[in-house]
């Protein structure tokens, strides 16, 4: 998305999990918004910080157990129903 579909990642950065999880000022997320040039070499920082583990986009300090937390409450809820496995 952040390589083929500037469209769809501008929608992406500009959603709420995506703001729940990366600590960018008001100032910022605006032009990344709003102009092509700066979205798309935001999408190159974005790439090279979740594939080559680079931090240059900050992350909120309690990012990382809210999404450990959903993951969790996901798994569970998932637990409590009885699925078939196919071979019953």
């Amino acid at each position: 998305m952040a390589s083929d579909d500037l469209d769809s990642f501008r929608a992406f950065v500009a959603s709420e999990p995506f703001g729940e999880n990366y600590d960018i000022q008001d100032e910022e997320l605006k032009q990344i918004l709003v102009g092509d040039k700066e979205l798309m070499l935001f999408a190159f920082r974005f790439l090279r910080q979740t594939m080559l583990g680079e931090d240059t986009i900050k992350m909120k300090p309690d990012a990382f157990d809210k999404r450990l937390a959903r993951k969790q409450e996901r798994e569970a809820k998932a637990q409590n129903f009885d699925v078939p496995t196919g071979g019953e």
